[in-house]
């Protein structure tokens, strides 16, 4: 069977979002295609090797290094003493391997051409002598115009043969600088679809995704606040884990919002969406969230602000969701889903409808075709 490889800079862990989980929903696709292998520059935390322990894994480093040690000023902050030193010493260890990395990278893929590269940070370690593709799975600006972090990435990385992004605008954007690059649409795996009760789920609204600057969580709670003063009953469920979720905790707790906002923590049962009038969101940078998709697959649709150009690729606004400018405006759609049934119904069909755009066979044809063909365009 043909090879294919997977680079990861460090495995991620479960909860760190959409990236983990769209790798092991491809590599699920793929698995009777091809023999698959995740290669990790670096080690990881056991729970996160155990997500891919169906395939092979390549460990090029032992060393479980922080790989977000840019936040060592946070930590200082915080007083953090271990995660500073421990700051310190992974960003000495990630530059002094890079060419020690780079050699064996050689030598390792000298004859293999499947190869994707999950992120810029791990095509840091990538040979020029591999030909490979590049995946990017946030917008094009976060990279490209970003922070002095993110750019750096951009700088250091080897030049991939294609750079593959998840949305038409950012390909374009990249197209327009030089780049050779195109698109592909995430997809979400299966799910079972139970009746649709609309009177379960009318009041109840999720935000599903990590707990950090980027999402914005706060954002929305702040947004039920002001529901709960208009005198609504309606809640918001928030499901995921990470670095805001005792901010969130404190903010709830004062506040008094106990009774309308819960922190879920975080899950892997993607068919909680059956119980939710709507998917709520406040991103600033997303390329294409697959909880977009997940959420479309059981009919729910979709409130945010725009993350970007992309935004109207995966929502048509008053069709199958919503995309709005404010917070009233937000406030406002939340409040017609769940006084409107009739509209709530039309826009849930809609979104189920719209979601078989985005279908795992659609995106195994063109992975495979990117994957086989990459090297000629």
């Amino acid at each position: 069977m043909k090879k294919i490889y997977f680079v990861f800079d460090q495995i991620p862990s479960a909860q760190s979002g959409g990236l983990i989980g769209m790798y092991l929903n491809i590599c699920e696709k793929l698995k009777y295609d091809y023999d698959i292998n995740i290669v990790s520059i670096y080690n990881c935390d056991e729970d996160n090797l155990k997500l891919f322990k169906d395939y092979n894994i390549i460990i090029t480093n032992k060393f479980n290094i922080d790989n977000r040690f840019f936040k060592v000023i946070q930590y200082l902050k915080n007083k953090q003493i271990k995660k500073v030193f421990k700051a310190i010493v992974s960003v000495i260890i990630f530059f002094l391997y890079i060419p020690i990395c780079r050699y064996k990278m050689a030598k390792m893929f000298r004859d293999e051409k499947r190869i994707v590269v999950t992120s810029p940070a791990a095509g840091i370690f990538m040979s020029k002598k591999n030909k490979f593709i590049l995946e990017i799975h946030t917008k094009y600006e976060y990279f490209w115009e970003g922070n002095f972090g993110s750019k750096l990435q951009i700088k250091l990385m080897t030049k991939p043969g294609l750079i593959l992004f998840r949305s038409k605008a950012d390909a374009k954007k990249a197209l327009n600088k030089g780049y050779n690059a195109d698109y592909i649409y995430n997809f979400a795996g299966n799910v079972i679809r139970p009746e649709y009760n609309f009177d379960q789920r009318k009041n109840n609204f999720l935000f599903m995704g990590r707990l950090d600057r980027n999402k914005n969580p706060l954002r929305l709670i702040k947004i039920f606040e002001k529901i709960k003063e208009r005198g609504y009953s309606l809640h918001l469920d928030i499901y995921g884990s990470g670095e805001l979720k005792k901010e969130l905790e404190e903010y709830i707790n004062t506040h008094n919002l106990e009774k309308i906002v819960f922190l879920k923590g975080f899950t892997t049962n993607k068919e909680i969406y059956n119980q939710y009038t709507a998917l709520l969101s406040a991103s600033i940078n997303e390329g294409l969230p697959l909880t977009v998709l997940e959420a479309k697959r059981c009919g729910v649709p979709i409130v945010t602000f725009s993350w970007g150009d992309s935004t109207n690729e995966v929502v048509n606004n008053d069709v199958d969701g919503y995309i709005v400018d404010n917070d009233d405006e937000f406030i406002e759609k939340v409040i017609l889903l769940t006084t409107e049934q009739k509209l709530l119904k039309e826009i849930s069909i809609n979104a189920e409808n719209n979601y078989y755009n985005f279908s795992p066979d659609t995106f195994k044809d063109r992975y495979i075709n990117y994957v086989e063909n990459y090297i000629s365009y």
